[in-house]
């Protein structure tokens, strides 16, 4: 049997946002495309970097309480509760490059999924990119991990 690879895991298509979008509206992309993180463009169309749910909440200094059901709805609300933050407080002055992650983690397409595992661990992050001679191809996430652990059966 031939290994598994990244390419036989990723999404080929990796949403972006630009570095000079504003937090807010960056939130709001996220949430309607139901993702929890993307690639972050420059004015050129380079890839300068990676944006997570984790980053927007971490500048919010929310902590663990994205863990607590539909944070992540009731926090874009105008009317909130008085005892958590509101992001739109805090986020409308910012933009995408104030608290994206610069540090790009990749992998090439023919790395084997268990070294994509590896990372994914050491580094504490939730996804790497994948990118071959420079081209951005597209990006493995923990829960792209998750389903081919669940689908391993149909595999072997």
């Amino acid at each position: 049997m031939k290994p598994i690879v990244a390419a036989d895991v990723m999404t080929p298509y990796v949403l972006k946002v630009s570095r000079d979008m504003s937090l807010t509206e960056a939130a709001h992309y996220l949430h309607d495309n139901q993702i929890t993180g993307c690639g972050v463009t420059d004015e050129d169309g380079k890839l300068v970097g990676v944006l997570s749910m984790s980053d927007i909440l971490d500048s919010a200094g929310v902590g663990d309480d994205v863990y607590d059901g539909d944070f992540y709805a009731r926090g874009w609300e105008e009317e909130h509760d008085e005892d958590r933050p509101s992001l739109h407080e805090r986020h409308d002055e910012l933009t995408v490059a104030d608290v994206m992650t610069s540090d790009l983690h990749s992998v090439a397409s023919d790395t084997p999924v268990d070294a994509i595992a590896r990372t994914l661990i050491d580094a504490r992050i939730h996804r790497v990119l994948v990118i071959d001679d420079g081209e951005l191809l597209g990006i493995v996430t923990t829960s792209d991990m998750m389903v081919l652990l669940a689908d391993l059966d149909d595999l072997t």
